[in-house]
């Protein structure tokens, strides 16, 4: 009876592992597409920001022959107009620039996940485990996954946002001549798309080490959750932060 108990208990967690693994590869590490709204609510985005800036550089040209009335600002129209020139420039590279560092997160996503087996079916130390705790570790594991699963699909909207807010940050540097906002922006955009890497990462170690070490199957809770607070490491690692955040992690 004991013996039937302890297969039972093994037949649990290995499954648990399968369907993780199935979980992870077809939802939580699938490649994230570019679509069309995006890039029309960014090209809408794009469109106000550059009239905005043709309008601060005719206002700040205007101050240079009325002082007295429209100086406003310190800083020579000169400066102003190669900040907007180069600011016009940028914003159309924006676009771009996301989805090329989405493709290079798509590959080493794909990458990792390849050489990611399927894990063999457990014995030794997990084969003490009860039904019972077997049952929770599942339970535990599953509302795990819907949680990572919620995060991506929030991760995904937070990409296309921050990618339309891209013209607004770039603009105000053009404007202010302040970088910081612009710079904690870009960062914001790495860490957003590239925490599917660091995840994924962490995925391949849980099913190359753990898995192979035969570790008690507590183990896989702890990996969900360690990945579940990856975004806030990676953000600090980048000193990502602002205002504008989403604060989806």
């Amino acid at each position: 009876m004991s013996g039937l108990v302890r297969m039972f208990s093994q037949w649990i967690v290995g499954e648990t592992a399968r369907l993780s693994l199935s979980a992870f590869r077809h939802i939580i590490f699938a490649a994230l597409r570019w679509v069309a709204p995006a890039s029309q609510l960014f090209a809408l985005s794009r469109d106000v920001v550059t009239a905005g800036l043709a309008m601060a550089t005719g206002w700040s040209l205007l101050a240079t022959m009325w002082p007295v009335s429209f100086g406003w600002r310190n800083d020579t129209p000169g400066r102003l107009v190669g900040r907007v020139l180069t600011a016009g420039l940028l914003t159309w590279l924006v676009v771009p620039g996301t989805r090329w560092l989405l493709q290079l997160n798509n590959q080493i996503v794909a990458g990792l996940v390849a050489r990611g087996g399927t894990p063999h079916m457990i014995s030794g130390s997990q084969a003490v485990l009860s039904p019972l705790i077997s049952t929770l570790i599942v339970m535990v594991s599953a509302l795990l996954l819907v949680y990572l699963g919620i995060f991506y699909a929030m991760r995904t909207v937070e990409i296309y946002i921050l990618t339309a807010l891209g013209p607004w940050m770039i603009g105000w540097w053009a404007v202010s001549g302040d970088p910081s906002l612009t710079g904690r922006w870009i960062r914001e955009v790495i860490a957003a798309i590239f925490v599917q890497s660091a995840q994924a990462a962490v995925f391949w170690l849980y099913l190359h080490v753990i898995w192979d070490a035969q570790v008690s199957g507590f183990e896989s809770i702890g990996v969900l959750v360690f990945m579940s607070r990856i975004p806030d490491q990676l953000r600090r690692l980048l000193n990502a932060g602002g205002g504008f955040s989403l604060r989806w992690r």
